[in-house]
């Protein structure tokens, strides 16, 4: 039985990017007002020293490279083994991941008692 309201109506601002481009504007100028001289001649350095090294060419040697002849032109055949876990099909193989172990898994919960539904999460957790 509350009758208090809030009704909200929000309009766009035709002038909203010009008045933001003047606002920015009015801040640079205040900005660049209350600069010294030793502040306006260290940013012209500055600015000087920035567009020496914008200008000079990168050295792209350092980057790795990779060329098609180092990539095996046919891909190495994973061998997938199938059995059983706890009467669950499961599909598994050995992969050169020094001894880390990734796992993936769907489970239909269709099947789980709805005393044992509240433990999802925490199953969930424990398994990642």
């Amino acid at each position: 039985n509350n009758t208090h309201r809030l009704t909200l109506t929000m309009s766009p601002d035709e002038r909203f990017l010009e008045k933001q481009a003047e606002d920015e504007e009015q801040k640079l100028q205040r900005k660049i007002q209350n600069l010294s001289d030793a502040d306006h001649k260290d940013i012209y350095e500055k600015g000087l020293q920035l567009l020496a090294v914008q200008s000079t060419t990168q050295d792209a040697s350092c980057l790795p490279a990779l060329k098609v002849s180092d990539i095996e032109p046919i891909i190495p055949y994973t061998p997938v083994q199938q059995g059983t876990a706890g009467g669950v099909p499961v599909q598994y193989c050995e992969q050169p991941t020094n001894g880390m172990v990734y796992f993936r898994a769907m489970c239909n919960l269709n099947s789980l008692p709805e005393d044992l539904k509240i433990y999802v999460p925490l199953f969930c957790s424990v398994i990642t």
